[in-house]
C-alpha cells in the first residue's frame, strides 16, 4: 500500500505525491481542516503544513497538531513551516526593517514606521497566533507530537520533504515526530508509588501493592509521617520482597512535594501510584499494564473503583465512580477532558485508579502537578490526568480494579477543602479552555468505542500465507550468523511474505561490517544495533518489539535451516487456533537429535524438582517417536515460531534471566 502524505492548507500550490487539502477548490481534498482531518488513525506516513498555522489561534493550532498526532502511523513526521516571530521582531528592532522582500514585492511600500510593520506582520493576512522556535516546540509537545530537528529551506533527512518550500519567508521550517510507542521491555517495569503519611490504612494498602499478580515492579514508598509506624511495617516485608524502597522524609515534604519526589524517584516505564489508604485489586497492574502495551496511542488507564469505608465495607456509587461507558472502551483523550471540565466531576478516578507511562510527565513544567504552565495546588490529579488527554486517549475497564477508601481524615473532608476545590476548577476550566480541552459545545459526548482483549486473533485460526518476522539475536561468530543468513534466504521460499531481524548485542569481531554488507545482499533484512550486550532474552524482546508481522519466528544464528524447513510451523498455526508456539526437530551436525521437545520433571538427581530436559538429546534422527508431532511443556527458542499476540499477552522473555 502507498504512503500517505498530507499537504494541509496548500492554497493554489500543490505538491506531487501529496494529498492537498485546503479550502480552496483546487485542492485535491477540500475542507475546513480545524474540523479534522478526514483519515483513520495511525493511516498517513507524513504531514507538510507551510503558511497554514499562524492562521488559526492557539487553541486551534494546538487541535491541529493533535489531529496530525491521531491520524500519523508510529515514526510519521509533521514539517511545519511558518514566519519566525523572533526574525520579525528582530527587524523590528534594526534600522534595515525596510530591506524586507516582502514589502517591495507584495505591495507594502507604503509602510511608514516600524510599528506599523511589526503590526502588519502579526495582524495581517489572517493571521491570529505567531511562532518562534520555543512556542511552536511547546504547542506540538502538549499534542503528543516531539521535537526533531530544525530544518534549513528545502531541506530534509526524509525525502518526501526536501524542496518542497516555496514561500522565502518560511524561516520557521520544524520537523515533529510521532514516537514509536513500544521502546521498552516487552514486560515494563511498572513503579508502584505510594507517598505515605497516616499508618492506618498502609499495611493494607502496601499488601495489596506486593501481592500483585504482575511481578515486575518496584514499590516506592515516600514516608512523610511524624511517627515510626510506617517504617516498621515496611522493615517487615523488605526481609522478603527486595522490590520494596524505603524513603524517610526529614523535614516532611508536605503531601504536595511528596508525590513530586515519588514520581522523580520511580525508574519504571509505567507509573502507578497508590495513596495510602486505598486497595489496590490483584490484577490492577496487570490489566492496566496490558492495556498501555498493546495500544500504542493510549496514555492513560483508568478503570471503575469502588468507594469503602474506614472498616473497608463498600459505600454507595457517587457520581465519581460511575461508569462513563458501559464496556470497557478506548475513550477520545480530548472528549474525555473535555467532560470532566465540563461536569466537574472527577469520575477518571484518584491517583490511585490511573497508570500512565512516566515519558509522557517527564517533561510537564513547572511539575507534574501543573497544567497550562501553572501549579495546581488542588484536585492534583485532575491536572495531570488532562496533561495526559491532550496527548492521546484513554482506557476505561469498567471491572472494579481499585478501592478508594472514605474517612474522616481525609484532607478533602476537611475545613476549606470545598472552597479550594471551587477555585481549583475554576482555574483548570479556564486553562481548558485556553489550550483547547473544553468544547464550545456544552454537552458534546465521550467519544469512545469498545474493546475486547479476547478479540485480538486468539480464537482466529489463520488463512492463508502468514507473513511472520525472524529475530535472530547475535553476539560475535561473524561465520554463524554468515552461514545462518546464506541457507535462510536460499531454504525460505520466496513466495512467503516475511522480514529478518538481526540484533546485534555490541559484536567485537567483524560482525557490524558484515552485517553492513549483508543489508545491501538481502531483502527484507534490519539490522538492530546495541551498543552493549543486553543477553538473549532483551534482544528477542526487542526484534519482537520491532517486528511488523503477526508471527515471530526465534532463530539462534549457529543454525542452518534446510529445505522445506519453514511450512510444517506455519501449518500448524494455520490450522490450529489453539496453537499459541511451534517448534522443529533440530539436529547436531552429525544428523543426532538435539531438540524433539522438552519436558520438565523430577530427575531424582538435582535437589530442583522442577528440571528441564530435552527428552530425545542425543538420539538418532530417524528415532521414531521424535517424528511424531506432539504437544510439550517447553520448545527451545533457537527455531521456534509464536503468535506475536501470545508472545505479547506473557509479557516475552523474562529479562531478569541473561
Amino acid at each position: 500500500m502507498k504512503d500517505i502524505f498530507l499537504n494541509v492548507g496548500c492554497g493554489n500550490m500543490k505538491t506531487p505525491g501529496f494529498i492537498n487539502i485546503d479550502i480552496d477548490p483546487a485542492a485535491d481534498l477540500q475542507g475546513n481542516v480545524t474540523q479534522g482531518l478526514p483519515f483513520r488513525n495511525n493511516s498517513v506516513a507524513g504531514i507538510f503544513s507551510e503558511h497554514f498555522i499562524e492562521h488559526l489561534s492557539q487553541t486551534e493550532g494546538l487541535a491541529f497538531f493533535r489531529e496530525c498526532r491521531r491520524v500519523l502511523r508510529s515514526n510519521g513526521i509533521v514539517r511545519i513551516a511558518t514566519p519566525d516571530l523572533d526574525k520579525v521582531v528582530k527587524r523590528y528592532r534594526s534600522n534595515n526593517w525596510r530591506e524586507q522582500a516582502w514589502l517591495r514585492d507584495f505591495g507594502y511600500d507604503w509602510i511608514e514606521n516600524r510599528c506599523e510593520m511589526l503590526n502588519v506582520s502579526m495582524r495581517e493576512w489572517g493571521h491570529k497566533w505567531l511562532y518562534n522556535e520555543e512556542e511552536l516546540v511547546r504547542m506540538a509537545g502538549y499534542a503528543g507530537l516531539s521535537f526533531l530537528k530544525r530544518c534549513a529551506f528545502g531541506e530534509s533527512d526524509e525525502e518526501a520533504f526536501r524542496g518542497i518550500e516555496w514561500r522565502e519567508d518560511s524561516n520557521l521550517i520544524i520537523e515533529f515526530i510521532k514516537l514509536l510507542r513500544r521502546e521498552g521491555a516487552i514486560r515494563p517495569l511498572v513503579s508502584i508509588l505510594i507517598p505515605a503519611y497516616n499508618p492506618r490504612y498502609f499495611r493494607i494498602s502496601l499488601e495489596s501493592a506486593i501481592k500483585q499478580t504482575y511481578r515486575r515492579i518496584e514499590i516506592i514508598v515516600s514516608d512523610d509521617s511524624p511517627g515510626d509506624e510506617i517504617g516498621k511495617i515496611v522493615a517487615e516485608h523488605t526481609k522478603s520482597d527486595q522490590r520494596i524502597r524505603y524513603i524517610r522524609n526529614q523535614p516532611s515534604l508536605g503531601a504536595y512535594d511528596n508525590y513530586i519526589q515519588c514520581f522523580n524517584m520511580a525508574t519504571g516505564e509505567y507509573i502507578k501510584f497508590l495513596n495510602d489508604d486505598d486497595v489496590l485489586h490483584l490484577s490492577c497492574v496487570e490489566r492496566m499494564a496490558q492495556g498501555l502495551s498493546l495500544w500504542p496511542d493510549i496514555t492513560l488507564v483508568t478503570s471503575h473503583r469502588q468507594c469503602i469505608d474506614s472498616k473497608g465495607n463498600p459505600l454507595s456509587e457517587m457520581p465519581e465512580t460511575k461508569r462513563p461507558v458501559e464496556k470497557d472502551s478506548i475513550i477520545d483523550g480530548p472528549s474525555l477532558a473535555n467532560a470532566v471540565l465540563a461536569t466537574q466531576v472527577n469520575f477518571i478516578g484518584e491517583p490511585s485508579t490511573v497508570m500512565f507511562r512516566k515519558e509522557d510527565l517527564l517533561h510537564n513544567r513547572p511539575n507534574i502537578l501543573s497544567f497550562a504552565g501553572r501549579p495546581v495546588t488542588w484536585n492534583v490529579d485532575v491536572a495531570m490526568w488532562l496533561n495526559l488527554l491532550s496527548k492521546g486517549n484513554a482506557i476505561y475497564y469498567t471491572e472494579t480494579l481499585s478501592y478508594f477508601r472514605r474517612h474522616a481524615e481525609q484532607e478533602q473532608l476537611q475545613p476549606g477543602a470545598e472552597q479550594k476545590g471551587r477555585a481549583a476548577w475554576k482555574q483548570l476550566r479556564f486553562d481548558g479552555k485556553r489550550m483547547g480541552l473544553s468544547s464550545p459545545r456544552p454537552h458534546r459526548p465521550l467519544v469512545a468505542y469498545s474493546i475486547n482483549l479476547k478479540d485480538r486473533d486468539r480464537d482466529r485460526p489463520m488463512v492463508g500465507l502468514v507473513r511472520f518476522s525472524i529475530i535472530i539475536p547475535v553476539f560475535n561468530k561473524v561465520e554463524f550468523t554468515q552461514q545462518c543468513l546464506e541457507t535462510l534466504y536460499k531454504n525460505t521460499p520466496a513466495k512467503n511474505d516475511f522480514e529478518v531481524i538481526v540484533v546485534d548485542n555490541a559484536s567485537t569481531d567483524s560482525t557490524p561490517e558484515f552485517l553492513k554488507e549483508a543489508l545491501k545482499r538481502y531483502h527484507r533484512l534490519r539490522v538492530l544495533t546495541n551498543y552493549e550486550n543486553l543477553g538473549f532474552s532483551r534482544s528477542c524482546n526487542q526484534g519482537a518489539r520491532a517486528a511488523e508481522s503477526n508471527c515471530i519466528l526465534f532463530l539462534n544464528n549457529d543454525t542452518e535451516v534446510q529445505p522445506g524447513w519453514i511450512e510444517p510451523l506455519l501449518h500448524v498455526l494455520n490450522n490450529d487456533p489453539t496453537v499459541a508456539a511451534v517448534g522443529s526437530k533440530m539436529l547436531f551436525p552429525d544428523n543426532t537429535i538435539q531438540h524433539a521437545g522438552v519436558v520438565v520433571l523430577d530427575d531424582k538427581k538435582l535437589p530442583d524438582p522442577l528440571v528441564a530436559r530435552h527428552i530425545y538429546y542425543g538420539q538418532k534422527d530417524d528415532f521414531p517417536k521424535a517424528n511424531q508431532p506432539c504437544t510439550y511443556q517447553v520448545l527451545t527458542a533457537a527455531c521456534l515460531l509464536v503468535r506475536k499476540y501470545a508472545f505479547e499477552e506473557v509479557g516475552g522473555f523474562d529479562e531478569e534471566y541473561w
